[in-house]
């Protein structure tokens, strides 16, 4: 098990019971865990941000007891806040704010390829979900022109608007 938040004293902690949790401090996080997700073998991804802000990320494999911090692709990828991250089908793919790459994707969790994702020009990805079949949804903060969910039907290579949307305001998780 793992939560991530905005502690002031803990962004991460793990257990392996969910009654007795090992916080890990503001190691891998220095200001907030935004996600976290596990791919279903070896490896769980944790992304958030660092104090500025700054992208960052945390990985463990099955055997570990804790994440590592990274400094890698993905941080430089979606250099300012990574807010969420999935796995599916055989990837992870993450999306931020950013002023490089607003998205980006990773088969093993550590070396990662930045995924420009084509929005309206000054707003960001919030939430990403994968929904099978090689496709996705993802949530914005694209809330002026109303199109807060878009989806991707070619593993996220483009997204589109979704037709209609029902919400006004920023999605914040899928």
């Amino acid at each position: 098990w793992w939560i991530g938040t905005n502690d002031a004293t803990n962004t991460l902690a793990t257990s392996s019971d969910g009654k007795l949790w090992y916080p890990q401090g503001k190691t891998v996080f220095s200001l907030k865990c935004n996600s976290i997700v596990f791919n279903g073998y070896d490896i769980a991804v944790a992304v958030g941000a660092d104090i500025g802000p700054v992208g960052a990320m945390g990985v463990m494999g099955k055997n570990d007891s804790f994440f590592v911090k990274q400094t890698n692709a993905l941080t430089y990828a979606i250099n300012q806040d990574i807010k969420s991250i999935t796995y599916g089908p055989d990837r992870f793919f993450a999306v931020g704010q950013s002023t490089i790459y607003n998205g980006a994707y990773s088969f093993d969790g550590l070396n990662w390829n930045g995924n420009p994702i084509s929005i309206t020009p000054g707003k960001y990805p919030t939430a990403i979900a994968y929904r099978g079949n090689n496709s996705y949804l993802l949530g914005t903060d694209d809330d002026e022109k109303g199109h807060t969910i878009y989806y991707s039907n070619n593993l996220g290579a483009s997204f589109t608007a979704a037709t209609v949307s029902p919400f006004t305001k920023q999605t914040n998780f899928i």
